[in-house]
């Protein structure tokens, strides 16, 4: 006989927004919370949350850390604390890209890492 697991929430946490959890992003749902549910199996699933508006992502086994596009940065997710200027600074440059500010963090990052 086959033995099949559905994942179910064990435990959830909230936790800032940090960049869209799935593909395609619903950006409405950026900028509040990302409540982050594990499963009994380890399998961790992302959603931003924003009033009404959800972004849910998909189930990631602990060891398929690039399946989200999180962690298709290949790097632990981080979490910045930064001053009121630097968000401004950050948020202009996203909106010159027009790129979310994930993404404009990742690519700092990547250049960080190349140089």
């Amino acid at each position: 006989m086959i033995h099949t697991h559905r994942h179910r929430a064990k435990s959830s946490e909230d936790r800032a927004f940090s960049g869209p959890v799935a593909d395609p992003e619903n950006r409405a749902a950026h900028g509040n919370i990302c409540s982050v549910d594990t499963c009994s199996c380890g399998a961790t699933r992302s959603a931003n949350v924003n009033g009404r508006h959800v972004e849910q992502g998909k189930w990631v086994e602990p060891t398929d850390w690039n399946a989200t596009p999180n962690a298709s940065r290949k790097r632990p997710m981080v979490t910045l604390t930064m001053s009121d200027a630097g968000l401004a600074q950050l948020d202009r440059l996203a909106a010159k890209r027009d790129e979310p500010r994930g993404r404009v963090v990742e690519a700092a990052l990547d250049a960080l890492e190349r140089s």
